[in-house]
């Protein structure tokens, strides 16, 4: 092999590379996404809840999927097999990721309400504000794309919100980064968590912050243990989807719904250890049964 190939393979395996590659391009595409939402809203044929579908799929494929095959590219592999898209997972996966999901809601949502609950300290309470002010203006777009009657427009919120940004943002965190981290010296733990916490904060939404970093976690060890991406993309798209569907039926955030899950009247004990005993016997006991590990 010649020195000029072998600089040209130094290249492709740097870490930080990979990253500036993959952080670099999304930076380019949401700058693209930004103008794109500025021109629709210069626009008259369009409603509010048009422009904010419109540009959340340009975000979706510009700004998190093209940014992870450009990584994938860049590292001179084979993209499908990168991002973790060439293997699939047998059925029982998917059996126990909606098991998952139906047996941690009690647990996840007390986490919700902790979360969204807690209180600075008077000295940080400017910092507060500002933060729960951003959670409010993301609660005005939110309510913008749930704010809907019609059957179609649930049809194209679940496409939109529920499996194409389930998709796209698991192609970025869990294929791009996930992977970049774990190929290099940080181990695939830290390149799990690590990516939980980069998932979490990039949602700006610190009140929201912590149950979104455990199910960060939870989609990372999923692509660890079955080796495909297509796990974690179920479980975010089925998370997601739930919360459009609900939404729908009329339900707010403090009876049943929050950004991340479902949430509210958790006041039955027995079912809340239930539900974390349930989860934890699951990831223990059962999870080599259901969730296949690749050493």
């Amino acid at each position: 092999m010649s020195d000029c190939a072998d600089y040209n393979l130094m290249l492709r395996r740097s870490t930080v590379l990979r990253l500036c590659v993959l952080f670099g391009s999304f930076f380019i595409g949401m700058l693209v996404v930004s103008g794109l939402s500025v021109w629709l809203k210069s626009l008259t044929l369009l409603t509010d809840w048009g422009e904010i579908i419109i540009t959340s799929v340009a975000q979706c494929v510009v700004a998190f999927c093209l940014p992870a095959w450009l990584t994938a590219k860049f590292s001179g592999e084979d993209p499908f097999l990168f991002l973790g898209l060439r293997k699939s997972a047998p059925p029982k996966v998917y059996a126990a990721i909606i098991a998952v999901f139906l047996m941690s809601m009690p647990a996840m949502n007390l986490i919700i309400e902790w979360n969204a609950s807690i209180k600075f300290p008077e000295w940080a309470s400017g910092l507060e504000q500002t933060l729960r002010d951003w959670e409010s203006s993301s609660a005005a777009v939110t309510d913008k794309i749930f704010g809907v009657y019609y059957l179609w427009e649930l049809l194209i919120n679940v496409l939109v919100v529920g499996l194409l940004t389930g998709f796209s943002e698991e192609m970025f965190f869990r294929g791009g980064l996930q992977t970049t981290l774990r190929e290099s010296n940080v181990g695939k733990h830290a390149a799990v968590w690590l990516t939980a916490l980069v998932f979490s904060a990039m949602h700006f939404q610190f009140f929201g912050f912590f149950p979104r970093l455990l199910m960060g976690v939870y989609f990372g060890y999923l692509l660890v243990w079955t080796g495909s991406i297509w796990p974690p993309i179920f479980a975010h798209a089925l998370n997601n989807s739930v919360v459009v569907l609900v939404e729908w039926r009329g339900c707010d955030n403090d009876g049943m719904l929050s950004a991340v899950g479902l949430t509210g009247g958790m006041e039955n004990t027995v079912l809340l250890v239930a539900s974390f005993i349930g989860t934890v016997v699951i990831f223990t006991i059962f999870r080599k049964y259901f969730f296949e590990e690749v050493v």
